[in-house]
Formats: structure tokens, C-alpha cells, sequence
């Protein structure tokens, strides 16, 4: 009966629908975001289900154990979760974006997006709980653009 019970539960759970930011629910069977080096990316198991709204801007700041931003019009430092298809060059330290533009230190960014409070953080999967706890005090919120649309980098 407890079989029944559980195996009921999980075919009938929201996990399917993302949350009101775009972000996926906590019920999601894979991670939806994936850690490469100090950066945060969504996974190929990732299903882009459209994006949000939100305009997500900022300069980046390549530290040692964390890839950040910073925006000119909100107060607080970011991570930043990149778009399907992103890498990050240990050697170059930055990010390569999927059309191959590449984000280093101090570059400006900007694409579609939105933000994950930091107390929500579970529910992109485990690698970006683990980003915050190492990244700290300076985290503010999660900057998250879109899984499959562009970021423009100057």
C-alpha cells in the first residue's frame, strides 16, 4: 500500500510545470542546472519550456571559486546560471558562451532572463546549492538567463 502511495504522489506532482520565475520545480527527476568549474550552466537535460521576462544585466567578475555579476541598477552581487550550451575555460578564465562569444572579467552581459532567491536555490538542483554555500555572504540572489536564447557580451 505505501508503494501505491508513493509511486501515486510522484505521478501526480507538479514537477512538470516550472515555477512563476521559470525555474523548475523542486519535484524535477534531473538536475536542472550543472556546475563547470567556478560557473553555473543549465544541463542538456534541461527542458526549455520558454523563459521569463525579466532583463538580466550585469558586469561579471571571473574570482577564483565563483563566477559573478553585478548590476548597475540592482543592489548586490549575483551568481549567474548560463545559457545550454556555455563552458567554462579554466585556462582563459571565462565563459564561452553556445555562438562562442566569451565572458572574462569585467565583461558587460545582458539577455533575457530572471532571478531565484537564494532561499530557492534547491530547486535548481544540488550544484547550485553547493555554489552558494561557497560562494557566501556576497550571493544575493541567482541571476538566471534564459536556457536557449542569446547573451550579448561587450
Amino acid at each position: 500500500m505505501a508503494a501505491v502511495w508513493v509511486a501515486l504522489a510522484a505521478s501526480t506532482g507538479c514537477g512538470d510545470e516550472p515555477g512563476a520565475d521559470g525555474a523548475p520545480d523542486a519535484g524535477d527527476a534531473s538536475p536542472d542546472v550543472v556546475a563547470d568549474g567556478p560557473t553555473l550552466i543549465w544541463s542538456d537535460e534541461h527542458v526549455v519550456r520558454g523563459g521569463d521576462d525579466a532583463q538580466v544585466q550585469g558586469r561579471v567578475s571571473t574570482g577564483r571559486d565563483c563566477v559573478t555579476m553585478r548590476s548597475g541598477t540592482v543592489t548586490g552581487t549575483f551568481l549567474v546560471v548560463w545559457p545550454q550550451g556555455s563552458r567554462w575555460d579554466g585556462a582563459g578564465r571565462r565563459v564561452v558562451l553556445p555562438d562562442g562569444a566569451a565572458v572574462v572579467d569585467g565583461s558587460q552581459v545582458d539577455g533575457g532572463g530572471g532571478y531565484v532567491p537564494v532561499g530557492d536555490v534547491d530547486r535548481l538542483g544540488p550544484d547550485a546549492a553547493d555554489a552558494v554555500a561557497r560562494c557566501g555572504d556576497q550571493v544575493a540572489e541567482i541571476a538566471v538567463f534564459n536556457a536557449a536564447e542569446p547573451v550579448r557580451v561587450s
